[in-house]
């Protein structure tokens, strides 16, 4: 996992066994609330009306 400043956010980014790159963009609270660390693993969870798709 992956962790970048983005303005006001922070980008999340994983990719699972397959390769497939996941990316969120969350408050730094929620990076403190969540504990998070470059490097560990994580479960993405998607919220379906919240949900912008780019091409690669």
């Amino acid at each position: 996992m992956g962790i970048e400043q983005q303005g006001e956010l922070v980008r999340v980014r994983g990719r699972n066994d397959d390769g497939l790159q996941v990316a969120a963009d969350i408050t730094p609270a929620s990076v403190t609330g969540l504990d998070l660390s470059i490097g560990e693993r994580v479960t993405f969870v998607i919220k379906a009306a919240e949900v912008s798709i780019y091409p690669a």
